[in-house]
């Protein structure tokens, strides 16, 4: 059986993470693993979306300590998740959107020779200054698989060599 680890962290993530875990769940053929990074700790941010999603299977959480740093954080997110993936040994690592979850995942996935999925890929403020542009372009770099939700993002990664980029924008 295959093992898909997916790494969310933010009240969004979550939603399309249990849409990608019942959907992969209906093959019967992969274990789904879902990672809380802790990005989003207050209760009503995470907490209810598991309680209301019936979500506790294969469930693991970690907790930060609350830096505000966001270098701070990210480091402590990178040695967590690292030591739980390794610990798994995931098929493949799928993150969601553009969070500090998401480029802590890539990151990991990349340096562990794990397969990555980047859902929501190819999305761009083209504002570089911005942590979450950031997050998404390096996450997009360093992804196998590049799940687009439309036309736009699909152009904006077609140039990418050696990976499958997925559009489903017009379906």
């Amino acid at each position: 059986m295959k093992k898909i680890l997916s790494i969310v962290g933010a009240r969004p993530q979550f939603i399309k993470a249990f849409i990608t875990i019942k959907a992969a769940n209906k093959q019967k053929k992969f274990k789904n693993i879902l990672l809380h990074t802790g990005q989003h700790f207050d209760p009503q941010m995470s907490e209810i979306f598991f309680k209301e999603l019936k979500f506790s299977n294969n469930l693991i959480k970690i907790h930060l300590s609350k830096k505000k740093d966001r270098i701070s954080r990210l480091s402590e997110m990178l040695s967590k998740i690292t030591k739980i993936v390794k610990k798994i040994s995931p098929n493949i690592i799928i993150v969601y959107g553009d969070t500090d979850s998401t480029l802590a995942g890539s990151i990991i996935a990349k340096r562990l020779n794990i397969k990555l999925m980047h859902i929501e890929a190819g999305l761009r403020s083209n504002i570089t200054e911005m942590p979450e542009e950031q997050n998404r372009v390096f996450s997009d770099y360093l992804s196998d698989y590049l799940i687009c939700p439309n036309k736009e993002a699909y152009n904006n990664v077609k140039f990418y060599k050696n990976k499958k980029i997925y559009n489903f924008g017009d379906v």
